[in-house]
């Protein structure tokens, strides 16, 4: 496999190449004999990092978009949600083409000589939802969305308060993406607070 990548300024691209012995995604999701050919993975993503010297934009402000895509020329091998029922009726055909997209956005405020304010938000859409079934895990063919909204609060240095709302939820595996939308029936938000 190799991995080639650029950036200029704000704006960074990568890909990813895999041959045909090397299995992307791992054996804990695709069957061993659906990596069995070449394939690559990319993403282009705009982005700016406060004090970074080389991305900085505005003093406090971290925020970009980014865009991914997986398996371009192999996914048609991969069957909608495994082969198994998904709401009482079979699953076929294949998968949708497994495409990534995340925005984010937080700003830090400053209070005082060591206090500071930073609301944050982010927003992740794909288009297959990752799912486990009773055959394990499976990528379904069902367009999924998961935000978050959050405020951090630091009333001096070191010491970091904050709360976070999140709708939907992501997998375990980064590269899986979304396991419950913002419209799943299973999920209605999380308060997350530290």
């Amino acid at each position: 496999d190799a991995l080639l990548r650029m950036q200029w300024r704000w704006l960074s691209s990568g890909i990813y190449f895999a041959t045909a012995g090397t299995n992307i995604f791992g054996e804990r999701v695709f069957f061993k004999n659906q990596a069995d050919h070449f394939d690559f993975a990319g993403f282009l993503k705009l982005e700016t990092k406060s004090g970074d010297p080389y991305t900085h934009l505005l003093t406090g402000l971290n925020a970009g978009v980014e865009a991914r895509v997986y398996i371009p020329l192999t996914y048609i091998f991969y069957i909608n949600n495994g082969g198994a029922q998904y709401k009482g009726s079979n699953s076929d055909g294949v998968i949708n083409t497994p495409i990534l997209s995340k925005a984010w956005c937080s700003y830090r405020i400053p209070l005082g000589s060591h206090a500071w304010l930073a609301p944050h938000t982010s927003v992740l859409w794909a288009t297959n939802r990752f799912n486990h079934n009773q055959s394990g895990d499976a990528l379904l063919r069902e367009h999924a969305l998961q935000y978050q909204v959050g405020l951090t609060f630091s009333p001096f240095e070191k010491v970091e308060l904050s709360a976070q709302w999140e709708q939907g939820v992501l997998a375990d595996a980064p590269y899986m993406g979304i396991a419950e939308s913002i419209w799943s029936e299973r999920h209605f938000g999380t308060l997350v607070c530290g």
